[in-house]
């Protein structure tokens, strides 16, 4: 019985991320349109994606947001960020951006759902046109 208990505790713990190591990011909201940017600072866990870095962030800072829409073939697709949403119309949407130790920044060739950030990077998504 009390070996199911420290399983359980253990599982609980791991599942709400108490034991796991995380590793600090940065995360730019980056308008390229109205040129406004603010900065946040989030964690992620090890091999984690950026998406759960998303939501931890989303959990401790009110001002942060975001929507995702889920695709069959693509995953999770970033909608709206800050109530700042994509439109077919106008043409924008959210770009995943990753800088780079050179001062360059380089598109992410995969979603927030399948980005795993490094240590210590900097995230930016942009709101841009294409």
């Amino acid at each position: 019985m009390a070996a199911t208990t420290l399983l359980s505790t253990v599982l609980v713990l791991l599942v709400t991320g108490t034991l796991c190591n995380r590793d600090p990011i940065m995360l730019t909201v980056a308008n390229g349109l109205t040129q406004t940017r603010h900065t946040y600072s989030s964690s992620v866990a090890y091999n984690g994606v950026l998406l759960g870095a998303m939501k931890q962030l989303r959990m401790e800072d009110s001002s942060f947001n975001f929507t995702t829409r889920e695709t069959q073939d693509y995953g999770p697709y970033l909608v709206s960020v800050n109530g700042v949403a994509g439109k077919k119309d106008d043409r924008t949407y959210w770009q995943l951006l990753v800088d780079c130790v050179n001062g360059s920044s380089t598109v992410a060739q995969v979603g927030v759902g399948c980005y795993i950030p490094k240590p210590n990077e900097h995230i930016i998504l942009n709101f841009t046109t294409y």
